[in-house]
């Protein structure tokens, strides 16, 4: 049995470094930046183009790196799109996956806290579990509204660390005020 010559090891592993580091550059140069990914979304969203349009707002918006004043309107945006897809039941999974991506930026905790008190509280409960929006087929109808409501405050008391920590802006003021007054 012979064994393999030196150089053709070294050979062998160069080129899998080098795929291997070209996989991570063509990877890592294929994320777009977030004002472009925006950009793109909202030129999908104006042209009626729901379903780009919302895969570009999730990525948008599950990027951690990304914070903006207009959050809150592109995760309006993004629940429109889900709305017009009639995918009212990823509803509360995308919400969720937000907050995961951003937990201590206290813009979207609050526009996420807005989301559940805004939109569609009804459901059914389907296998145990609560599905928003319209079934077909079975389940208990459920009402969501103080599930809702408590979610949202939730995400309110834990922004407020976020609060503290930022510079005084308008933005913080509001998720305070946003939570005493849900309060009442």
């Amino acid at each position: 049995m012979k064994k393999p010559s030196r150089p053709r090891n070294v050979l062998t592993a160069g080129v899998a470094a080098f795929i291997a580091f070209s996989t991570v550059w063509m990877a890592w140069a294929a994320v777009p930046e977030p004002a472009e990914l925006a950009k793109s979304a909202e030129k999908q969203f104006n042209a009626g183009n729901v379903k780009d349009a919302y895969e570009d707002y999730r990525k948008l918006l599950l990027n951690p790196t990304y914070s903006d004043q207009r959050a809150s309107q592109h995760l309006n945006n993004a629940i429109q799109c889900l709305a017009r897809l009639n995918r009212y039941p990823e509803f509360d999974a995308f919400m969720e996956a937000i907050v995961a991506a951003h937990a201590d930026d206290h813009v979207m905790l609050q526009a996420v806290a807005q989301a559940y008190q805004y939109q569609r509280h009804d459901g059914y409960i389907v296998a145990g579990k609560f599905e928003r929006g319209d079934h077909r087929g079975g389940g208990d109808y459920a009402d969501a509204n103080e599930r809702d409501r408590v979610r949202g405050l939730q995400l309110l008391v834990q922004a407020i660390p976020s609060v503290r920590r930022a510079p005084a802006d308008v933005q913080g003021r509001s998720t305070v005020i946003q939570w005493v007054m849900w309060q009442m």
